[in-house]
């Protein structure tokens, strides 16, 4: 099922991924840079995200957006609302680093854990819940994320 925007614009979005899609709507890249960075993309075996921040001028920020918005997240400046730094501790700095999240805040009886891999987010449950209990995904740029651990 097409989301009310896919079905607005003029182009066939079945070839990008569908955050990208968000991209399109928000006006973050053209169509055609879009089809040019998914070909540089595939034939470099780079993130899609990467090749958009790196060589066609969308920003980290825009592409964190359409993420959180894939993913039915929130996007989260850990510089602005500060990480819990104990929770931070616990996973361990290089942790974060290496796997792109970092341990947030507890809301109830959930941690938050901001991650700048929303993709990958899955494979680490296991071991965040394992800590924390139960988990919940919000999204912040690389970023943001490395310049507060």
């Amino acid at each position: 099922m097409q989301s009310n925007t896919a079905r607005s614009l003029p182009w066939d979005l079945a070839r990008f991924d569908r955050w990208a899609e968000t991209l399109i709507a928000q006006s973050d890249v053209a169509p055609d840079a879009l089809v040019l960075a998914k070909s540089k993309s595939r034939r470099t075996k780079l993130p899609l995200a990467d090749v958009l921040t790196t060589t066609h001028n969308v920003s980290p920020l825009g592409v964190t957006r359409a993420l959180a918005a894939h993913y039915g997240a929130q996007v989260i400046d850990p510089r602005v609302s500060a990480a819990d730094v104990a929770l931070m501790r616990a996973w361990g700095p290089e942790n974060c680093l290496r796997n792109g999240l970092l341990p947030w805040r507890r809301v109830g009886a959930c941690t938050v854990i901001l991650t700048s891999r929303p993709h990958q987010f899955a494979r680490h449950v296991e071991a965040l819940e394992a800590m924390f209990g139960p988990v919940r995904m919000s999204v912040t740029t690389e970023k943001h994320l490395a310049d507060v651990v």
